[in-house]
Formats: structure tokens, sequence, C-alpha cells
């Protein structure tokens, strides 16, 4: 069984309206065991429900909502673009920004290369941004500015992410919208918050799930003058892999 950290109940509910698709959760489980038919699994995926809202139908849904998404979701380095499903495995950092009363939670994936098995194409970074309300499990505090991150650019960085609408229709088949301005997508704006995370610590911990994404930059510069693309995303839910890498 595998620990959720992020379940998103509003992402549930997006796929689930009430009480037409009562039909699609037959099965009566606390815990969810899906088979990998999708090149984003290489075996079986169970996912402990007990802290998630541990309801009956909270596991139900879930249990739907992956079926559905589980073909048509690549890996995020994959065909990226805002609107579409990804699937993730990856060494990811896990904080609450300290940063007035943000209410976000993010996620951080490790530099390609600095923990065993973890090498995206193109050397791809991730991000996921959620709310802190959707967290089953505690995740620390980290003060950036402390980490070297400039106000500004932390400002610019989550101004960025509170910029970008949640896609709610299915867009994997049609054109992405337009990314925000550059006074907020400016790329480097990440890279020096990705700078920062990458030196605060050495424990990041796999994890793996679903996402939705929200942004897609052009490749940005990190500390090591390697240009980058990052892919952001907002998660429907994120659990430990502890079996990772294979």
């Amino acid at each position: 069984m595998q620990e959720l950290i992020y379940l998103s109940d509003a992402k549930l509910r997006q796929f689930v309206p009430e009480p037409q698709r009562r039909s699609w959760f037959g099965r009566r489980v606390t815990g969810l065991k899906l088979g990998g038919s999708a090149a984003s699994f290489s075996g079986n995926v169970e996912l402990a429900l007990d802290r998630a809202g541990g309801e009956q139908n909270n596991a139900d849904q879930l249990a739907a909502v992956v079926e559905h998404i589980d073909g048509r979701a690549p890996w995020y380095w994959e065909r990226a673009k805002v609107g579409a499903w990804v699937y993730f495995e990856a060494p990811l950092f896990a904080f609450l920004p300290m940063m007035g009363r943000l209410n976000t939670a993010l996620f951080t994936d490790a530099p390609p290369g600095r923990v065993e098995g973890h090498d995206p194409a193109h050397g791809t970074r991730l991000l996921l941004h959620g709310s802190r309300n959707h967290l089953v499990t505690d995740i620390p505090s980290t003060n950036l500015r402390a980490a070297g991150v400039r106000g500004s650019r932390l400002h610019m960085a989550i101004q960025t992410l509170r910029s970008v609408a949640p896609p709610m229709a299915d867009q994997i088949d049609a054109p992405a919208p337009p990314i925000p301005g550059p006074r907020f997508a400016d790329p480097s704006a990440f890279g020096e918050l990705f700078d920062a995370v990458d030196r605060l610590s050495d424990a990041a911990a796999w994890m793996r799930g679903y996402a939705r994404v929200s942004l897609v930059t052009q490749p940005f510069d990190g500390e090591a003058g390697q240009a980058r693309p990052l892919v952001v995303a907002t998660p429907l839910f994120v659990a430990y892999a502890p079996d990772l890498p294979d």
C-alpha cells in the first residue's frame, strides 16, 4: 500500500457529478488497486485512502477517475500541453512556501541526475502546485527568502501560478490556450525558485501521481547554466512511491 500525500477533492467532483454517475463505482473498497495497462505503469498501484478523507465514496471516485485518465495521460515530459493530464514518477521535495497567507503547497523535482533513476528527457523539470487544504499529511514550511530567493522573484513565481486559470474542459485534443503574458510567465522566476529548493536538501522522496498541466515554459537556465524545459501542473493526487526506482 502507498501513502497519499495530496488528494484534490475538487478534481474528483469535476469528474463525478452527483448523482448521475453513481453507477461508475460499483466496487466497495477501502483502497485502490489498478492493473498497469498504460505506459505510465510498470505494475499494479495500490493507494491507501485511510487518511484521504477515507470515506468509501472517495475511494470509489478516485478509482473511477484514475481508470478514466490512465490511458490518455503520458509521462509529464512527453507531449505536455496546457489542459492535458500527465503521469509523473519523480523524486520530489514537498513544502509550504512561507509567504504571507499563501495557501499553496508546492512539489518540485530533484535535479536530473542527482537521484539514481531520475533522468527525464531533455532534463525537463516538474513543479506541482495545489491548495494546502488538499494535503493528506503534513509537509514542512520553507522560508525561500532565507534560501536565497529574492522576494520579487518569489512573488513573480507565485503570481504566475495564481494567474493560470485551472483548465475546466478536457483539452487533450484541443489546441493549447496561450500562456500568461511575459510579465508573469518569466521562466527565470521559476529558475531561481528551483535553484533555491535544489540547495535546501538532498532528501527528495520518490512520488507518483496524476496532474493536469497548468503551464509549459520555454527552457530556463538553472544554476548550472543549462537550458531546461519546465512543466507546471496541478495534481489530482500525489503518493509516496517507495518501490522506485525499479
